[in-house]
């Protein structure tokens, strides 16, 4: 026996469903007149460089400033403008090899083999910093200010003090300091004293907030150490 009230039968889709990968050079072509890119090609481990470009090609202003800076004479910039400029024309996957052996030129630790032969797996952040960095002397803006500073670059006021069980009484330094990006940290479960696992990164803002707070240890000048 069937309870329930009966729906209609769902409808046959008008238009036959296609997917990308099926799809002739015409169709991708106005997919990406469409603004949908390319992705790019995996040459060895190297979604850490893939994932980087294409989050830099998504900040529009920054991108387009890129792509049309002139006599820019950093290798590593230079790739990353004609990185760019075929993300917005290619019709097919996009395997950048120059940009990458001019990374791994910049950055050799790129270029480590595993025992197994193959290329050992790196850190997305490390590789935005270091593109940032070098787009950053190498395009400035009108008023000669860093392109990256200038797009990403974020102020924050920073308090340093003295951790509580060292004492903490002296006056917390306070300043203003310039970054380009903003840490986010992921931790696992810590054990309780009721034996129960919490305190594991759940979401983005836990991240982000782990990231802003940290212990560093540093020579203290008022303390005096005497010998007897």
């Amino acid at each position: 026996m069937l309870l329930g009230t009966a729906d209609k039968v769902l409808a046959k889709p008008k238009e036959e469903v296609k997917f990308m990968e099926d799809m002739a050079p015409e169709g991708m072509a106005a997919l990406m007149a469409a603004g949908l890119p390319f992705g790019f090609g995996n040459l060895g481990n190297t979604c850490y460089m893939n994932s980087t470009l294409h989050v830099l090609k998504t900040a529009q202003e920054f991108s387009e400033t890129v792509k049309s800076a002139a006599s820019v004479s950093d290798p590593l910039v230079r790739e990353t403008q004609n990185v760019f400029k075929k993300m917005e024309s290619a019709t097919d996957v996009i395997e950048p090899h120059a940009f990458w052996e001019r990374l791994k030129q910049r950055k050799p630790e790129f270029g480590q083999m595993s025992p197994q032969g193959g290329f050992m797996q790196q850190d997305a952040e490390e590789c935005l910093t270091e593109l940032l960095n070098c787009v950053n002397s190498a395009v400035k803006t009108p008023d000669g200010k860093g392109l990256a500073d200038e797009t990403f670059g974020i102020e924050m006021q920073t308090e340093t003090k003295l951790a509580a069980e060292e004492g903490g009484s002296e006056e917390p330094v306070v300043r203003t300091e310039k970054f380009l990006k903003l840490a986010c940290h992921i931790q696992g479960n810590k054990m309780q004293e009721d034996g129960t696992l919490k305190g594991a990164t759940d979401m983005l803002p836990q991240g982000i907030m782990h990231g802003l707070e940290g212990s560093l240890e540093k020579a203290q000048p008022t303390v005096k150490y005497f010998n007897n």
